[in-house]
């Protein structure tokens, strides 16, 4: 009676290697959403193994992340040209999470891919619409073109101010990291 159940057990055992062995021989995709340091998000096709290395570079970022953004701040504040306040909420917290299941054909993983981003293409489109209908309910004529000019000028200086905050961090990071991996060794892949 052991023997049988052990009999069965090693089958069981060898099916399961093999379907492991044959699944993992076989390239898959997966269509993966990826939030960067300015927070926009975008859909990427990518391995298991480019998944696994991007997800050890976000959290080696994740681990030095006080330390880094201490130093930017004090970067910032020693350059003169800085009249305003680090802006910290500029950087965000890079992550990149698979959507669905894995696609043995990257064609298909694309094309997934493809879907999701025209998806966020006309969710931004209808943001804009409202708030270019709220403004004009709000405001009528010249006052809205008025209002709407002086809402880009604001936001062109927040992006502005933003993303040289995102170029310091940037580079006390890369120069902390230079310091804290060895040579060739994992978290070195690019932002």
């Amino acid at each position: 009676m052991m023997t049988v159940m052990h009999a069965k057990h090693a089958f069981l055992t060898l099916v399961l290697a093999t379907v492991l062995a044959v699944t993992v021989r076989a390239e898959s995709y997966l269509v993966v959403k990826i939030v960067d340091r300015d927070g926009t998000e975008h859909a990427e096709v990518m391995t298991p193994e480019q998944i696994r290395v991007m997800q050890a570079d976000i959290q080696l970022e994740t681990k030095l992340y006080p330390r880094v953004v201490a130093q930017a701040r004090e970067a910032w504040m020693k350059d003169k040209e800085n009249t305003k306040p680090f802006p910290g909420g500029a950087i965000r917290k890079r992550s990149v999470s698979p959507i669905g299941a894995p696609f043995d054909d990257e064609a298909k993983a694309t094309e997934k891919r493809d879907k999701i981003t025209e998806r966020n293409a006309a969710k931004a489109a209808d943001e804009a619409d409202k708030l270019e209908r709220r403004l004009r309910d709000r405001y009528p004529g010249d006052k809205r073109k008025e209002k709407m000019a002086d809402m880009d000028a604001k936001e062109a200086e927040r992006k502005a101010l933003d993303e040289k905050a995102r170029t310091v961090y940037e580079k006390e990071l890369a120069q902390v990291k230079s310091a804290t991996t060895p040579a060739g060794g994992a978290g070195t892949a690019a932002p």
